[in-house]
């Protein structure tokens, strides 16, 4: 395996959404199964939920978490070894930010634009860091006051919640969608 403490670089990380979003054929009726994480929004925040989290989970616990129900079949070991190696760079890479520099931690939204303006989308990361806090639920309950406000704003952009943030009025939106990031900004620092 390649040097895990190395960042990955733009390239890499498109290298793994790609992956990501291909592992699935799309002729395949996924309904009622579970695709896992399927772009690099999700899995960052899932790294970063399983990472900032009261208790350490290893690889073989948050591995099936990403495939769910579309485990790769992998051409060789080495195609295995490289998409894993990518994971542990990218989740040692947050890491690395939340414990140095906390106040330079950027979540990976994703974006759309329309019209020539654009609007962050903070659903995929949202609903990563939720099946992040899932792996330990127990744990993540006992965080007091400090998870009583982290937690709620991310919930509300979640299959969990019926993403009902999306109900909100629009102000009520674009406000706990900026919570989202200084909240957890703050809790981080």
């Amino acid at each position: 395996m390649d040097d895990l403490d190395l960042p990955l670089s733009e390239d890499e990380i498109e290298l793994l959404d790609k992956f990501l979003l291909n592992r699935i054929d799309e002729e395949i009726i996924t309904e009622e199964m579970n695709e896992g994480i399927f772009d690099i929004s999700t899995l960052d925040s899932f790294f970063t939920a399983i990472v900032s989290g009261p208790v350490m989970i290893p690889p073989s616990v948050w591995l099936p978490s990403v495939w769910g129900d579309f485990e790769p079949e992998w051409e060789s070991e080495d195609a295995f070894t490289e998409m894993l190696s990518l994971m542990m760079r990218h989740m040692n890479g947050v890491v690395q930010v939340l414990i140095e520099f906390p106040n330079d931690y950027e979540p990976i939204f994703l974006e759309h634009s329309v019209d020539d303006k654009t609007y962050t989308i903070v659903d995929e990361w949202c609903e990563g860091y939720y099946r992040g806090t899932a792996l330990s639920a127990e744990q993540w309950l006992t965080g007091g006051t400090e998870m009583a406000v982290l937690l709620p704003p991310i919930y509300a952009f979640t299959e969990a919640t019926d993403w009902v943030g999306h109900s909100y009025p629009k102000q009520e939106i674009e406000r706990t969608q900026q919570e989202i990031n200084t909240d957890f900004l703050d809790w981080c620092s």
